[in-house]
C-alpha cells in the first residue's frame, strides 16, 4: 500500500478521533451545566419553601400572654378599708344603744334615756327630752313597785348603708326580759330598726323604731 494512502487513513482516523472526543467533552459538559442549573433552580425553589414554611410557623406559635396587673392605688383602698369598718362600727353601735336605751327601771329617773344622749344626734336628743318632760308630768312612772325592762342585742344586720348620704340602718335582734318586784314576769324577741347619720367622724343615731 503506498505511504500517502497510509498516511491520508491515519490523518483521517486522527480527525475522527478528535471529531468523536470534542463531542464527548462537550456533551458531558452541557449534561454537568444542565445538572447544576437544575439543582440551583431546585435549591432556589426549596428555599422560599423552607422560608414560607418557617414563617409560617412563627405565626402559629402562641403568643405570650399578657398580664394585665392592676395596683388600686393606697387612697382606693383605704377607702374600701374605712367603708369596711364604717359597717362594723355601725352594726355594733347599733346593737350597744338598743341596750342601753332600751333597758330601764322605775327607780332610775330616766338614766337609761341620759346616758344614751351621748349617741344621739341634736334632733332625737331634742324629742327624748320632751318626752321625759312630758312623761314626769303626767306622773307615767309607778316608783312604789319595782319594774324593769333589760334589752339584751343578740343579733344585728346592716339593711342599708349610703356612704354618698353618710346614712345606715340597721336592724337588730333583740331578748326584752320583764321583772316585777323580784319575779320576771316576761321574755319575747324585739326587732328594732336604728336608724344613723355620720355627722363630722363620728356616727349618731337620729330615730329608733320598735316593731
Amino acid at each position: 500500500m503506498p505511504r500517502n494512502l497510509i498516511g491520508a487513513i491515519v490523518i483521517i482516523i486522527g480527525l475522527v478521533s478528535l471529531l468523536f472526543f470534542g463531542y464527548v467533552v462537550f456533551f458531558n459538559k452541557e449534561q454537568s451545566v444542565e445538572h447544576v442549573i437544575t439543582e440551583e433552580a431546585a435549591i432556589w425553589k426549596k428555599e422560599p419553601e423552607k422560608t414560607e414554611k418557617q414563617e409560617f410557623q412563627k405565626k402559629d406559635l402562641p403568643k405570650k400572654q399578657k398580664r394585665t396587673i392592676v395596683i388600686e392605688s393606697s387612697e382606693k383602698a383605704e377607702s374600701i378599708e374605712e367603708v369596711f369598718l364604717n359597717k362594723i362600727e355601725v352594726e355594733r353601735l347599733a346593737g350597744n344603744f338598743i341596750e342601753r336605751y332600751g333597758s330601764y327601771s322605775s327607780q332610775a329617773n330616766y338614766a337609761n334615756l341620759h346616758d344614751s344622749m351621748l349617741y344621739m344626734t341634736d334632733a332625737m336628743k331634742e324629742r327624748v327630752l320632751r318626752s321625759i318632760k312630758a312623761s314626769k308630768a303626767r306622773k307615767e312612772v309607778d316608783r312604789t313597785v319595782y319594774k324593769s325592762v333589760a334589752i339584751r342585742a343578740v343579733a344585728r344586720k346592716l339593711i342599708n348603708y349610703n356612704k354618698g348620704d353618710i346614712r345606715a340602718r340597721v336592724l337588730v335582734g333583740a331578748i326584752q326580759s320583764e321583772v316585777l318586784g323580784d319575779k320576771e314576769v316576761a321574755s319575747r324577741n324585739r326587732n328594732v330598726e336604728v336608724h344613723l347619720v355620720k355627722v363630722g367622724k363620728t356616727w349618731k343615731v337620729e330615730n329608733v323604731i320598735w316593731q
